[in-house]
């Protein structure tokens, strides 16, 4: 998708993606989504359904996202839903880290039920808004060496991100071999983004330690790099960090709500409400604003209502590791900037343990705990903080009234039954194979348009042609049909005739608007409505 191009209303489900490789450790150099492998210039995807949709993608250097695989320049995603859907990944990656003697490469595998890959630049974002997330899955086995994995973005550079929904259930569950990973419901690796307006509900996160270097693991984001997070609620859900049994050794973790590790951000309002955050690895860190100051953070406002914060050892069963409501370690003793924490009917717990921040004894502004355990190995406290304490006195979050939006409320009314509107029976259960190529030519695949068969693509072919995988085209097309059957009833047409009566009519529509349209043109489903049929726009 590239220019103006639109696609909007448009429902895919019960279809199957698998993306295989010969040779999983070469760059494929893929981008691969079901609506567009690849949106760019001003392109536009709104109000669209993903529901019980399987990627299962293996190999090297591939952004895959449920919606698209990049969005880039000042592409917009708006208003779309991701809902029962699953990706699995095996395959190798690389992170640019050294071991040892030996450097890395990039970490080149992005995965995201909206999007993989988000690149806008300065002056010009990528924006993403209203996303609704609901039970989805993505894991990974543990032959993957390193990924992006997010649920709206495995990485975003200069995104504008707002108002992401995400509940019942989704889970994101990662293990790395060898070097590290990164995974949260927004973003994993975010840089220059602006991230507002975050709502999760019970979701779990889950990353098993192998590696050599700590796993990051956030709700909104897991790398923070001189961005922006604003206006975070999360509601009942659990992130763990596991001790795998192939590494006694791991390098543990750092787990937060907003950011994991956060590096020049600027983060303002996370709440967090009967979250849990449970890292049984070797010197991990967990908080609920930012586990790990790399650099020049604030954090400001940031409260906790019966949340739990454990950072322990899994084989000795004693804390060691870092926790705060606030900001839990930071590089060099450098907490940041930290102002207005507070604490309610919760449970801090660690080598290291405070309130704002994980040492209990610096003082910043504004920290209020109420009815708190607090448990600080090294400092030789364990007591319960103001057990006294009513927790009415600890202030509501401001974004309570989104909390409590139900989840109907985010779909457009335009696509909010489609999924109940019957059209010819080629529309369900397709899948789409793509074979092994030799990953030299960049590749990109989208599944696009209705088809109930397997196809086998070997890359590098490019599918110009987009391939709907068991979709069905809501809205546009079906009244087109209903009113074209209507039309030709009225002419006097029965039996047969009347029946392929409305087929025939969105041919030559179709036939109609392609035989006029540039290759680069963007199909949409008004223009098709109105190709064949002037008097459906008067």
């Amino acid at each position: 998708m590239s220019g103006g191009s639109r696609q909007e209303n448009i429902v895919v489900e019960n279809s199957t993606i698998e993306v295989t490789a010969k040779q999983p450790s070469v760059k494929q150099h893929r981008q691969l989504g079901m609506l567009a492998g690849k949106m760019n210039d001003s392109a536009v995807l709104r109000d669209n359904q993903i529901n019980n949709v399987n990627i299962i993608i293996q190999g090297s250097g591939i952004d895959v996202g449920m919606l698209a695989g990049q969005a880039l320049d000042r592409a917009t995603i708006d208003s779309n839903q991701v809902e029962n859907c699953k990706v699995c990944l095996s395959g190798f990656g690389s992170s640019k880290k050294s071991i040892g003697i030996k450097t890395m490469a990039e970490t080149n595998i992005n995965i995201g039920l909206i999007a993989g890959k988000m690149v806008g630049n300065e002056h010009n974002n990528v924006v993403v808004k209203n996303s609704t997330l609901i039970h989805n899955r993505i894991e990974s086995s543990q032959d993957v060496w390193a990924a992006n994995i997010g649920g709206v973005a495995g990485r975003a550079d200069f995104a504008r991100i707002e108002d992401t929904q995400a509940h019942s259930q989704n889970k994101i569950h990662y293990h790395s071999i060898i070097i590290d990973g990164r995974i949260a419901v927004v973003v994993a690796d975010a840089r220059h983004c602006t991230i507002l307006d975050t709502t999760t509900r019970d979701n779990h996160l889950q990353a098993t330690v192998n590696s050599f270097l700590p796993a990051h693991v956030g709700i909104v984001t897991a790398d923070c790099h001189n961005s922006t997070i604003k206006h975070t609620l999360d509601i009942g859900s659990d992130l763990d960090l596991s001790q795998s049994s192939l590494r006694k050794d791991s390098a543990g973790g750092h787990v937060a709500v907003a950011a994991a590790v956060a590096e020049g951000c600027s983060i303002h309002n996370t709440t967090a409400r009967e979250t849990i955050i449970d890292a049984e690895t070797n010197k991990s860190s967990v908080a609920i604003a930012v586990a790990f100051n790399d650099a020049n953070t604030t954090v400001h406002r940031t409260t906790a209502v019966d949340c739990g914060l454990f950072a322990w050892e899994k084989n000795t069963n004693h804390y060691t590791g870092s926790a705060a409501v606030g900001v839990a370690a930071g590089r060099q003793d450098n907490f940041g900037r930290i102002s207005d924490t507070r604490a309610c009917g919760s449970a801090i717990k660690g080598y290291r343990a405070g309130i704002a921040a994980g040492d209990p004894r610096r003082n910043f502004s504004g920290t209020v705990a109420c009815n708190t355990e607090l448990t600080s190995s090294a400092d030789g406290i364990s007591t319960t903080l103001n057990l006294a304490c009513d927790n009415a006195s600890c202030p509501a979050t401001d974004r309570a009234d989104i909390a409590t939006v139900a989840p109907s409320d985010r779909i457009p009314a335009t696509i909010k039954h489609s999924s109940s509107t019957e059209i010819p029976s080629r529309q369900n259960g397709s899948s789409l194979s793509v074979a092994a190529g030799n990953g030299t030519v960049n590749s990109t695949a989208s599944a696009l348009h209705n088809n109930s068969e397997e196809v086998n693509v070997e890359f590098p072919t490019v599918l110009t042609t987009g391939i709907v995988a068991g979709g069905m085209i809501a809205g546009g097309v079906t009244l087109y049909a209903l009113y074209q059957w209507y039309h030709g009833y009225q002419q006097g047409l029965k039996g047969k005739a009347l029946a392929i009566y409305p087929l025939t009519r969105i041919k030559e529509a179709i036939s109609q608007r392609f035989s006029t349209a540039t290759p680069d043109t963007g199909l949409e489903l008004s223009e098709l409505v109105g190709a064949g049929d002037t008097s459906l726009s008067s």
